[in-house]
Formats: structure tokens, C-alpha cells, sequence
């Protein structure tokens, strides 16, 4: 009985290690990468160094371009904040002074006409300076958008500001 497991135990040895040598069936092609020279290297370095320049000049920025852009859009919110400081200022003093000639009316009913109006000439005039504003800022940052697109390459602009920045305008 101990030369039939000596044999079984030799035998499922032999036929493990040989096993897979006997499974593969079919036939292997060798697969050789080429050989470049050192002459394919360092025309392959000089192209990849070509590209990398390239990539460079496209992120080029044009810098007095940039500083037109931005000077442009200043100068356009300086002028909308102008122009909505001088309506709101306008309104104001057009309310003070229909909420003071409202006071001096003795009738009650419309002395509270005259208040209403006036608060209500305010509140609209005020809106529309509001209102006007937003456009502007809108349109002029869009506006700048544009213009610093073209006066950068195809690189992404170093300068991530948005309009979100006067957001509390």
C-alpha cells in the first residue's frame, strides 16, 4: 500500500511540473522592440523640444493687450458707477423733496397720497439705476472676456478673476 501512494504521490508530482509544458500548444513569435540609434534619440529630443517652444509662444500673453483690456473695463464700471451714483443721488433728492412738500399737507388722505407717491418715484428710480448698472457691468465684463481671449494664446489666462469680484457693487 505505501508504493501505491509512493507512486501516486510521484506520479501527480511529475504530472504537475510537466503539466503546463504541455499545455501550451501552438506557436510563439518572438516580439523585439526596435533599437534606436543614438541619432533617432536626439532627432526625437529635438522635435519634443520644438513641441514644448510651441507651447509656449501659445500661452504667450500680449501684455500691453491685457493692460488695454483691463483699463477699458475699468474705466466703462467707473462710468456706470457714476452714472448710478448720480441717479440714486438724483432720486434722493427728488424724494426729500416730495416727502417734505407731502409733510405740509394738512388733509391727511393726501398727505398719504403724496407720501406713497413719493416713496413709490424713489423705489422705482432707484430700480432702474439699479437695473441699468447690473446691464453694464454685465455687458462690460462679457465685453472683457472677449478682449482677453485675443490678447492671449491658446494657454489658459493667468488672470482667473471674474465678475463675481464686484458682485458687491
Amino acid at each position: 500500500m505505501t508504493k501505491k501512494i509512493l507512486a501516486l504521490t510521484l506520479a501527480s508530482f511529475v504530472m504537475s511540473s510537466v503539466a503546463p509544458a504541455l499545455a501550451q500548444t501552438g506557436t510563439t513569435t518572438a516580439t523585439t522592440t526596435p533599437i534606436h540609434g543614438k541619432k533617432d534619440k536626439e532627432e526625437r529630443e529635438k522635435e519634443r523640444e520644438e513641441r514644448k517652444e510651441e507651447r509656449k509662444l501659445d500661452r504667450a500673453v500680449d501684455l500691453a493687450c491685457m493692460q488695454n483690456a483691463v483699463v477699458k473695463r475699468d474705466d466703462k464700471m467707473i462710468k456706470a458707477w457714476d452714472d448710478k451714483s448720480i441717479a440714486i443721488k438724483t432720486a434722493l433728492t427728488a424724494r426729500r423733496d416730495a416727502l417734505k412738500s407731502a409733510w405740509g399737507i394738512t388733509d391727511a388722505k393726501v398727505r398719504a397720497e403724496a407720501l406713497k407717491k413719493a416713496w413709490r418715484d424713489y423705489r422705482q428710480t432707484a430700480d432702474k439705476a439699479h437695473k441699468a448698472f447690473k446691464e453694464t457691468k454685465k455687458s462690460t465684463w462679457r465685453e472683457f472676456y472677449k478682449d482677453r481671449k485675443e490678447c492671449r494664446g491658446r494657454g489658459a489666462s493667468e488672470d482667473k478673476t471674474t465678475e463675481s469680484v464686484d458682485s458687491h457693487l
